[in-house]
């Protein structure tokens, strides 16, 4: 019942192009949890795809009811995304840090991991867009971070920005929802397919990736960094 009420609120907030509007809620809403994990894994990945976590997060709480349980979900697939892409920065080292970041902010982002590598994790992690994300997990990898500190700090950052996303969904979602459905009136096959298209690229980008590095640090052997030790922490 609340599904089909909510149904019935979308086409009402959008007069035209009501069933171009209700295609692309149903898609979305038709995901489910098993679709936000997956949606949350990519969006932690070399190839994001910014705020796509927090919109299905917010519909997922409107129409299913419960907050905490969708915030557990997208924190669950967020967290091995952005292992992976960490682990890449570890197997990588340095010049794959360089390749996914500008040379005009690699400076700065190098400083942030060495001056408090588990704020300058944390922090992206809690913030939405454009707030960067990628780069400091890649850094914190390239750079040295152990990996339990890099779990932490990005552990209590996404749970926070899902704990919040999720509860403020549960209590203005359907205000919220109001809005999504004015912007996406007149975009939704454009939406619907660019999600889909821009899903498969992350997954085929991210296994090439992770794929080629494997096969660089098996030719060349473990990183090792300028004091000598074997770029591969832990613990």
């Amino acid at each position: 019942m609340r599904l089909l009420a909510f149904l019935n609120l979308a086409q009402r907030a959008v007069p035209r192009h009501p069933r171009r509007q209700a295609i692309l809620t149903h898609w979305l809403l038709s995901i489910g949890p098993l679709g936000l994990f997956a949606i949350a894994v990519m969006d932690s990945s070399v190839v994001p795809i910014p705020g796509s976590t927090d919109v299905l997060l917010v519909l997922l709480t409107v129409t299913r009811g419960n907050w905490f349980w969708m915030a557990t979900v997208a924190l669950l697939g967020s967290m091995i995304g952005g292992y992976l892409t960490y682990r890449l920065g570890v197997r990588g080292g340095k010049p794959v840090l360089q390749r996914y970041v500008s040379a005009h902010r690699l400076a700065g982002i190098e400083r942030r991991i060495q001056r408090n590598n588990f704020l300058a994790v944390l922090v992206p992690a809690l913030l939405p867009p454009p707030v960067p994300l990628v780069p400091f997990v890649i850094g914190a990898g390239a750079l040295g971070m152990s990996r339990a500190r890099f779990l932490s700090a990005y552990a209590i950052g996404r749970a926070l920005r899902y704990g919040v996303i999720g509860w403020l969904g549960a209590l203005y979602g359907r205000h919220l929802l109001r809005t999504w459905g004015e912007f996406s009136r007149d975009w939704a096959e454009p939406i619907v397919w660019g999600m889909i298209a821009l899903a498969v690229g992350t997954v085929l980008f991210t296994v090439w990736q992770y794929r080629v590095q494997i096969r660089r640090s098996h030719a060349t052997g473990p990183m090792v960094t300028e004091a000598g030790s074997v770029n591969d922490p832990v613990s």
